[in-house]
C-alpha cells in the first residue's frame, strides 16, 4: 500500500510539473519583459514651482504573473493548506483570493468492473483544480488592473511629467486624455497651468487659444530644447507665457540689434532721455532669454545672474519692458520666475485685473513697479511677504481701492513707497516712523487717506520726498517734521491742515519745493523761515494759494516770480504785480515778512 501511494505521488508531481510547463509555454504565462523602474517625479525647479502630484502608473507595465504555481504547491503540498489570501506586491494591484473547490469536481472514474479507481480520480482532480484556480486568479487580476487604472485616471489629470519624446499632432485631442505622459514637458508647472493648456486645446477647435498653450507649443518646437537645464526651460516657458498673455507680438520694442528708447524719470525730477539698448529679439530660439530685449541697460543692471559662470544655471533677475504697449491680464506663470530682483516690466502699460497674490512669492524682489496701469481691487496683503529685500514699491496711478494692508507698513527695508492716484483709504499708523525707518520717498497723493500726520515721522531722517496731496488729513503739522533734515520736496496740497506752520520748518535747510495750496485752515503770517531758506539759495518754489496766510510778502520771496503762487488780496500782497492797497491812507496790513 505504501509503495502504491509513493508511485501515485510521483505521478502527481510529474503531472503537475507537466501542466505548469505547458502553461508557461503559452503567451500569457511566458516570462514577461522586465518591468521598467517608475519614472522619478521631478523636483520643483524653485520655491515658486509646484509638485507634480501622484505618481502615474508605470508605462508599459504588464499584468502580473499569477502567484499560483509549482513553488506554492511545493510549499503547502495541498490546496486545503494554502492560506485564504495571497497578497501580490506589484504596484497598483490588490490581493487575489484563492478559492477552495468542493471535492466533487468531476464524476469519479470507475474500473471496468464498476469499482472505484482512486489513483485515476486523483489525477483528474489535480489536472482540473490548478487550471480552474489559475483562470479565476487571472480574471480577478484583470478586473483589479482595470479598476486601479480608472482610479489613477482621476488623479493624474493635473500632473505634468518629464520629457518622454512623445510626438504631438496638431489634430490630437488632448482634452480627453488622462495620460500625463502626453504633455511631454521636461519641468514641473502648477496644475492651473495644465488646466490653461487644456483649455487652449478646447478653444483651438474654434480658432482660439491661451497664452499657456502658445508658450507650450513654442517651447516644444525649440530645436535646442535638449541644451537647456530644467530651470532654464521653466524660465523660458514662463517668459513665453508672459509674452503671449500681454500681446507681445504687438509690442513696439521687440529687440534685435540696437534700439533707441525714451526713458522718463520719477517724481523727484521730471525729464526724459534716450537710451540705446542692444539686445536679441523676444522668443528667439537662437539666443538666451538673458539677452532678450529689456530696459536693463537703462538701469545699469544685467538681465541675468550666472553662478560660477555656468550658463546652465543662469537666473533671470531683471524683467523690465515698461511703457511698451503691454495689454491684457498678467499670467500667474510670472510667479515661476523666483530669482527676479527687479520687476519693472509692468510700469506704464495697459495691464488690467487685480494684482495677483502670487507676487508675494517672489521674495528676492528688490524693486516692484506696477505703476500707471489699470489694476483694480485691493492691494494683496501677500506683498508684505517681500519684507526681506524689497526697497521700492510703486503702485501709483491705478484704480486700487480699500485700505493699505497692515503687512505693507512692515516692509522695513522700504526706501520708496508710492501709492498715489488710487482710491485708497485709511490712516497712517502712529508708529509709521518706527516701522519704515529707511523711507526716502513717501508718495500717496490723490487718495482718501485721513487722520493726522503721526509725530513718529520725525524719525524718518532719510526722507527726501513727502507728498500728501489731495487727501483728507487734518490737524496741525507736527513740529517733529523739522527733524527731516534731508527733505527737499514737501507737498501738502488740498487737505484740511489747520493752524500755523511750526517754526521748526526753518530747520529744513535743503528744502526746495513747498506746495500748501488749498488748506484754508492754515493761518498766520508766512514764516520768516521761508525767507531765510530763499536767502540761502535753496528754496525754489512756494505755492500757498487757497490758504489763510496773511501779511506783506518780502522782496526775497517775490524774487521767485512765477514760482511763487499766492492769492493777491488786501490781506496778502507786497510783490510788484500785487502792491498792497492803502485805503484812507492806512495800511490795511499790520504785519510784514
Amino acid at each position: 500500500m505504501a509503495s502504491s501511494s509513493s508511485e501515485v505521488d510521483k505521478v502527481v508531481k510529474k503531472a503537475e510539473r507537466g501542466l505548469l510547463e505547458h502553461c508557461r509555454s503559452t503567451s500569457w504565462m511566458q516570462d514577461p519583459a522586465p518591468i521598467p523602474p517608475p519614472r522619478r517625479q521631478q523636483s520643483p525647479a524653485s520655491p515658486g514651482a509646484y509638485a507634480q502630484g501622484p505618481t502615474a502608473l508605470w508605462e508599459g507595465a504588464p499584468i502580473v504573473e499569477s502567484p499560483l504555481g509549482e513553488d506554492i504547491m511545493e510549499t503547502y503540498g495541498d490546496v486545503e493548506q494554502i492560506p485564504a489570501e495571497v497578497e501580490t506586491s506589484n504596484v497598483g494591484l490588490v490581493s487575489a483570493r484563492l478559492v477552495s473547490l468542493p471535492t466533487e469536481v468531476a464524476e469519479p472514474v470507475l474500473d471496468g468492473d464498476g469499482t472505484f479507481n482512486q489513483g485515476q480520480n486523483d489525477k483528474v482532480h489535480l489536472w482540473i483544480l490548478p487550471l480552474f484556480l489559475v483562470g479565476v486568479a487571472g480574471f480577478v487580476l484583470i478586473l483589479t488592473a482595470v479598476a486601479v487604472s480608472s482610479k489613477n485616471d482621476t488623479h493624474i489629470s493635473n500632473t505634468i511629467p518629464s520629457s518622454t519624446g512623445t510626438n504631438h499632432s496638431e489634430n490630437q485631442d488632448y482634452t480627453a486624455t488622462s495620460d500625463p505622459w502626453a504633455w511631454d514637458l521636461p519641468f514641473v508647472v502648477p496644475g492651473s497651468t495644465i488646466d490653461s493648456i487644456q483649455e487652449g486645446f478646447a478653444l483651438a477647435k474654434e480658432n482660439g487659444t491661451t497664452p499657456q498653450l502658445q508658450a507650450y507649443e513654442w517651447i516644444k518646437s525649440d530645436p535646442f530644447i535638449s541644451n537647456y537645464s530644467e530651470g532654464r526651460l521653466l524660465q523660458r516657458f514662463a517668459l513665453a507665457t508672459f509674452y503671449y498673455a500681454l500681446q507681445g507680438p504687438d509690442w513696439p520694442y521687440q529687440g534685435g540689434g540696437t534700439t533707441t528708447v525714451t526713458m522718463e524719470s520719477g517724481p523727484l525730477i521730471r525729464e526724459a532721455w534716450d537710451v540705446n539698448i542692444t539686445s536679441e529679439t523676444w522668443l528667439s530660439y537662437e539666443s538666451s532669454e538673458c539677452t532678450w530685449f529689456t530696459f536693463a541697460n537703462a538701469f545699469e543692471v544685467e538681465n541675468c545672474r550666472t553662478p560660477d559662470n555656468d550658463t546652465s544655471k543662469s537666473e533671470l533677475t531683471f524683467l523690465g519692458v515698461q511703457q511698451n504697449g503691454l495689454v491684457g491680464t498678467l499670467p500667474p506663470e510670472l510667479a515661476l520666475l523666483t530669482s527676479l530682483e527687479y520687476l519693472t516690466a509692468l510700469e506704464r502699460n495697459q495691464i488690467t485685473g487685480t494684482i495677483m497674490t502670487e507676487l508675494g512669492g517672489l521674495t528676492n524682489l528688490r524693486v516692484l513697479k506696477l505703476a500707471s496701469n489699470e489694476w483694480t481691487g485691493p492691494i494683496p496683503s501677500e506683498l508684505g511677504l517681500l519684507t526681506q529685500n524689497l526697497i521700492e514699491l510703486e503702485l501709483i496711478n491705478n484704480k486700487l481701492s480699500g485700505q493699505v494692508p497692515s503687512a505693507l507698513w512692515n516692509l522695513s527695508n522700504l526706501e520708496v513707497f508710492n501709492l498715489g492716484s488710487n482710491d485708497l483709504s485709511g490712516s497712517i499708523p502712529p508708529d509709521f516712523g518706527y516701522r519704515l525707518p529707511h523711507l526716502q520717498q513717501f508718495n500717496i497723493p490723490r487718495n482718501q487717506f485721513e487722520g493726522t500726520v503721526p509725530t513718529s515721522i520725525g524719525l524718518m531722517t532719510d526722507m527726501v520726498f513727502l507728498n500728501l496731496h489731495e487727501n483728507s488729513f487734518t490737524g496741525p503739522l507736527p513740529s517733529e517734521i523739522g527733524q527731516l533734515v534731508n527733505l527737499q520736496k514737501m507737498f501738502l496740497k488740498e487737505n484740511f491742515f489747520i493752524s500755523g506752520l511750526p517754526t521748526e520748518i526753518g530747520l529744513l535747510s535743503v528744502l526746495k519745493n513747498v506746495n500748501m495750496e488749498g488748506n484754508i485752515g492754515l493761518t498766520g503770517t508766512i514764516p520768516v523761515d521761508f525767507v531765510n531758506l530763499r536767502r540761502n539759495g535753496n528754496l525754489k518754489s512756494l505755492w500757498i494759494r487757497g490758504t489763510g496766510f496773511t501779511g506783506t510778502i518780502s522782496s526775497e520771496l517775490c524774487g521767485m516770480k512765477k514760482l511763487l503762487k499766492y492769492d493777491c488780496s488786501a490781506s496778502l500782497c507786497g510783490c510788484e504785480d500785487c502792491p498792497c492797497i492803502v485805503a484812507n491812507h492806512t495800511n490795511l496790513l499790520n504785519s510784514t515778512v
